[in-house]
């Protein structure tokens, strides 16, 4: 395998191309997995797999075709959506030690960088866009913005962030197969990332373009339709690094019961067909009938001849064997995906349930957390190290201080909280003690538009109602 520095020598663009695109794990099949996280294209509505019914006529021809049933669910979406929800439905905690006060102002930009970026929001689209196409990647890159500085230099313990007269903040996008990019991260003989490559294609003007990050350098390819690549640009990459954070995950979150939805489609599917056959009730008649009762008629009776015979058509078992298939899949999707039922039909009955009681509950999704965080902890991490190195460049002013900083990242899965049990449990360790001011309660109550003045008016009563209580004592 080439060095990088090898490929960047290579004489033809198509040629350093070919080396840039070496991937150690396939691409993913984009289309086979919107197939699948999109109800409206699962198989139970190709008519190839899943035809109409025909309907023959007398003579054997077929005469028309009768639609069949076809129930698609989106449980893939659901995997998905849930175990989004409990890996990043709580904000990461985020927290820094410093040791010198100037190094707050560094803190302050990396806090507001990922404020402004909306990292909250921005982790949930990437958890969703992972888990559903098996990989995704996001690019920082600077922009002009003189006021992002500005907000931090208002504080005047900040001032000097302006002392270089910095003119740019950083932006963040993301490169994801459902949008068109072909992903190549580049890795060398210890795994570590050596280049990263975009390629992607212009529907307007039908160009291919092909973009390049080393932690040296940013180059910029294009070719026509059948034409050879082109080297556009090379540019200096300043902060050393590639400014790129990529993720991958070897199959789709809902990858291992795919087959068990599609079972579970296709009896649902089977099961709404024989009830539009069966649901309404049937009479097998022996001998020959001469009258009906009319329609809505009380005490209908139908007449027949001598010896004839009518009795309704029931369908005893059935119906109680597809109820345990379909409740037996419904529960082996969810465990193996270790996704929790959570819908209202399955919690309606609940009431007063403990935090303990809570957390057991979700101890599966919790466990899949834990087993998530091994990539994106080291996600969040990169993430980080760019932002850094992008603030030494863009405000030299605080470049001595990003190193110094002691920053902490922690995700915390998404739980119910039950304060009544946490409040109890702190009550009985402090020994019955306070835990908190009243000031503290009125503005945690949510129950004041304005709590601060809310707590003077409690105070003012509270003064009236010792001095009554004092004239009462006295005159006694």
């Amino acid at each position: 395998m080439k060095s990088i520095e090898e490929i960047l020598k290579l004489d033809l663009a198509d040629d350093m191309i070919d080396e840039l695109s070496r991937r150690t794990a396939p691409i993913p099949s984009i289309v086979k997995l919107e197939k699948e996280y999109f109800p409206q294209g699962h198989k139970i509505y190709d008519t190839s797999l899943r035809p109409d019914k025909a309907i023959k006529g007398q003579n054997g021809n077929i005469e028309r075709f009768e639609p069949v049933a076809r129930i698609a669910l989106p449980l893939q979406r659901i995997i998905v959506e849930r175990a989004v929800a409990f890996l990043f439905g709580n904000e990461v905690k985020i927290s820094c030690t410093r040791n010198d006060e100037r190094a707050a102002a560094a803190w302050e930009a990396i806090r507001r960088t990922l404020w402004d970026n909306k990292s909250g929001s921005l982790n949930r689209r990437l958890a969703r866009i992972l888990m559903s196409e098996t990989e995704v990647a996001e690019l920082w890159y600077p922009v002009p913005e003189k006021g992002f500085w500005d907000k931090i230099a208002a504080d005047d313990r900040y001032s000097y962030v302006n002392s270089v007269n910095p003119s740019h903040k950083l932006r963040v996008c993301i490169f994801s197969p459902s949008q068109g990019d072909t992903l190549y991260p580049l890795y060398d003989g210890y795994g570590d990332m050596i280049a990263f490559s975009r390629k992607w294609k212009t529907t307007d003007d039908d160009i291919e373009h092909y973009e390049t990050y080393t932690d040296k350098y940013i180059l910029r390819f294009s070719r026509n339709k059948s034409s050879h690549w082109i080297l556009e640009e090379k540019i200096e990459n300043h902060i050393g690094k590639i400014p790129v954070v990529y993720a991958c995950q070897r199959q789709s979150e809902w990858a291992d019961v795919q087959g068990l939805i599609e079972r579970l489609e296709k009896l649902l599917s089977n099961f709404a067909d024989t009830n539009d056959y069966h649901s309404s009730p049937k009479i097998f008649v022996t001998g020959e009938i001469r009258g009906f009762a009319r329609k809505g008629e009380t005490g209908a009776i139908i007449e027949g001849e001598a010896n004839s015979t009518a009795q309704y058509l029931s369908w005893q078992q059935a119906p109680e064997s597809v109820r345990l298939e379909i409740n037996t899949l419904l529960g082996m999707i969810y465990s193996s995906t270790q996704t929790p039922d959570i819908s209202f039909d399955s919690v309606k009955g609940l009431s007063n349930t403990s935090g303990v009681a809570l957390k057991m509950m979700f101890l599966d999704a919790h466990l899949k957390v834990q087993n998530k965080c091994e990539l994106w902890s080291e996600y969040l991490e990169r993430r980080l190290n760019i932002i850094r190195a992008y603030m030494k460049v863009l405000n030299t002013a605080i470049a001595p201080y990003i190193d110094a900083l002691d920053i902490r990242q922690e995700i915390q899965p998404y739980m119910i909280d039950d304060r009544t049990a946490n409040i109890q449990a702190l009550n009985i360790a402090s020994g019955g003690k306070a835990l908190i001011s009243q000031r503290s309660a009125v503005r945690l109550s949510g129950l004041s538009s304005d709590p601060d003045e809310e707590y003077e008016t409690l105070l003012s009563e509270k003064q009236i109602d010792d001095i009554r209580e004092g004239h009462l004592n006295f005159s006694m």
